[in-house]
């Protein structure tokens, strides 16, 4: 039961720090969005996971940001074993590293 309650201790924290960043800090939500998405999915919430990580993703393509790729590369690993999700994102995010690495 611990680590569910961690697990909530941190989506908690993510949500109120995501509240609280100013609308300038755009290209900053990205990394925290993606973390807040790990949380959901550590905590056994793929589907909320999955939805969180598609916004990040949103804000990575619209930025070119290669540090919110790679918290979604860790929200791909933490969803694999839910990867019959219908929202999975590993091609998804695959295919942004792939537009970023095309920018460079």
């Amino acid at each position: 039961m611990r680590t569910v309650s961690t697990h909530q201790r941190a989506i908690d924290l993510y949500e109120t720090h995501l509240a609280n960043l100013p609308a300038v800090a755009y290209r900053d939500r990205g990394p925290y969005q993606a973390r807040h998405a790990i949380a959901y999915a550590a905590a056994g919430d793929p589907e909320h996971a999955a939805a969180l990580g598609h916004t990040a993703l949103a804000i990575a393509q619209e930025t070119g940001s290669t540090r919110i790729s790679a918290e979604l590369h860790r929200l791909d690993t933490a969803l694999a074993p839910t990867s019959s999700s219908p929202r999975s994102l590993n091609s998804t995010t695959s295919s942004a590293r792939a537009d970023q690495r095309r920018r460079l």
